[in-house]
């Protein structure tokens, strides 16, 4: 059974402001490969698989113009990629409408953060180049090195609503069976 969770997040300004680059490295990203994908199909008129514009996205954070994408986990822009990617394939399918752009101030400001890299104790989350951020859990999430101890989390993403941050993901939990006993 596949359980979602939602934790609040009690990041410290420092760690705040790193969460707010995250978002805007995980919009910049997304519209970067919207923008490289339009004009590889009106030069091309075929589509690039995301495999490859991911490894196009490698070469432009190795630019050293733009360094600043180094100050983040690189697993972040490549889910927004990989965001981008499924965005195209609904639309292929007909389930949605042709991918836009994210502007700033009109998306939900959120990034992935790849789950094996968790570290939990105590009320602390460890985030990759954030640090350990206080949460308030209640004891929902297992305490432990995810990779380590081989804790599988679903889509694990965080997320600002305008006044607080939280970590939100899923997570496969065993099905409780309720066992009626009789006096038979």
């Amino acid at each position: 059974m596949i359980k979602a969770i939602k934790v609040r997040l009690y990041p410290t300004k420092k760690q705040e402001e790193l969460m707010f680059k995250s978002a805007g490295i995980s919009r910049f990203s997304y519209n970067w490969g919207l923008a490289f994908l339009n004009k590889y199909y009106e030069e091309n008129n075929k589509f690039l698989q995301i495999d490859k514009l991911r490894k196009e996205f490698t070469r432009l954070r190795n630019n050293n113009e733009f360094s600043w994408l180094k100050e983040v986990s690189s697993e972040i822009p490549q889910q927004a990629l990989k965001d981008l990617g499924e965005s195209f394939k609904k639309f292929f399918k007909k389930e949605s409408l042709y991918p836009r752009f994210k502007k700033k101030g009109k998306c939900e400001v959120s990034f992935f953060h790849l789950n094996n890299k968790f570290i939990v104790k105590d009320n602390y989350i460890k985030l990759e180049k954030i640090g350990y951020v206080k949460m308030k859990d209640e004891g929902r999430l297992p305490i432990g090195n995810y990779k380590k101890d081989k804790i599988k989390v679903l889509n694990p993403r965080v997320k600002f609503n305008g006044k607080y941050w939280y970590l939100s993901l899923a997570m496969e939990v065993e099905e409780k069976t309720d066992i009626k006993l009789t006096n038979e």
